[in-house]
């Protein structure tokens, strides 16, 4: 394409968001309560700031460890496989690369519901 090479800074490859609990359920709630009427009565740019603000998720969340890190069921997991398995498969085509064995859909079988039901979807 000749496109030159993106190079990100390392504090650009870090999660911006992690995936976290609330430390209080109450305290949420209130934040979401704030932030809905922040944003009714026009404090858009100050909801933004705040929604954005690393103190704040800080404040509000707590990373997981690893052992209360929620998993998706492994039923769910297959049914959404299944359902994007052609479509993971045109992007390798498209794009040259081995996502399906990366990202687990290799061992897939081919199965004529997910594929028609992802062909539906795109049309």
């Amino acid at each position: 394409l000749g496109v030159a090479p993106l190079t990100l800074p390392e504090r650009e490859k870090e999660k911006l968001m992690p995936a976290a609990r609330p430390r209080s359920q109450g305290l949420v709630t209130l934040a979401k309560r704030g932030s809905a009427l922040s944003k009714r009565v026009g404090l858009r740019r100050l909801r933004g700031r705040i929604k954005t603000s690393r103190f704040i998720r800080n404040l509000l969340y707590a990373p997981y460890r690893d052992a209360e890190r929620p998993a998706m069921p492994e039923r769910t997991r297959e049914s959404l496989r299944e359902i994007f398995r052609d479509e993971v498969q045109r992007l390798d085509a498209m794009l040259g690369l081995d996502l399906a064995r990366r990202w687990g859909y290799a061992e897939l079988s081919p199965s004529a519901a997910g594929g028609a039901a992802c062909q539906e979807a795109h049309q």
